[in-house]
């Protein structure tokens, strides 16, 4: 049956060999990824991410002779191996993305050849960050080498104060550490900056990271200690620019 434990399942029981055997060989997804690297980054999430929760809903099914489509909202959710030397305790991830699924069918065999994924939204949370409440929102798409906006709203206690940087990279795996400088967020709890989606056609992720501090303030020095950190990222599904031809100039061809 079509999308029967799809991806799921396996995710769950961390069984490589079995996930792998719902791919085609041929696969590659709208990031470019391919099979092998596929299977090398289940390797690395697992030894990261040891004991979360995987959650998959199938939202829709279309199916017509030997090609189907599925789409699926996915979760993960829990402790991960993950830690910091200044903060105690392990990191908390919180992800929720909505995928599209295609799948051939080879020899009575379903087989994802690609898939998409068009919402993906990550948290990844260390020490008292884990407990405030934060959200970082762009566009979902934007245009090759156009503006977008991406938008970072924090709660943040008033005994605490939060340095931020807001930025953006194309996906790739691992995932490069944001170089942008902290800054104080501003007294509404919400922060924007103006970001170049990249030129270059590559899906990417709107990027905040995130600093909660306890400073305390004596006559002759402050001190500032950090207390948790976070990493908030959401994707962005970059397209290519239309180029509109003059309309006169088709007319002399």
């Amino acid at each position: 049956e079509i999308g029967s434990g799809l991806v799921g399942s396996e995710m769950c029981i961390r069984d490589r060999d079995k996930l792998m055997n719902m791919y085609s060989e041929s696969y590659i997804n709208a990031d470019g990824i391919t099979k092998k690297k596929l299977s090398e980054i289940a390797k690395e999430a697992w030894l990261a991410y040891p004991d979360v929760k995987y959650n998959q809903k199938i939202q829709f099914i279309s199916a017509e002779n030997d090609n189907a489509t599925v789409i699926t909202r996915e979760s993960i959710k829990g402790d991960t191996s993950m830690k910091v030397d200044y903060i105690p305790g392990n990191a908390y991830v919180d992800s929720d993305a909505i995928i599209v699924y295609y799948l051939k069918k080879n020899a009575g065999e379903w087989k994802i050849y690609s898939d998409s994924i068009i919402h993906e939204t990550t948290s990844l949370k260390y020490g008292i960050a884990k407990d405030i409440k934060m959200s970082i929102d762009a566009p979902a798409r934007a245009v090759a080498g156009t503006d977008y906006t991406a938008s970072l709203r924090v709660n943040v206690p008033k005994e605490y104060l939060a340095m931020i940087s807001i930025n953006n990279e194309t996906i790739k795996y691992p995932m490069d550490k944001p170089e942008d400088a902290f800054r104080s967020i501003k007294a509404d709890s919400v922060q924007e900056r103006i970001l170049k989606a990249n030129d270059e056609n590559k899906n990417e992720n709107a990027i905040a990271s995130i600093g909660i501090a306890e400073a305390k303030i004596t006559d002759s020095d402050v001190n500032i200690k950090i207390k948790g950190i976070a990493l908030l990222t959401t994707r962005v599904n970059v397209v290519k620019q239309c180029i509109e031809r003059d309309v006169k100039e088709d007319e002399n061809i």
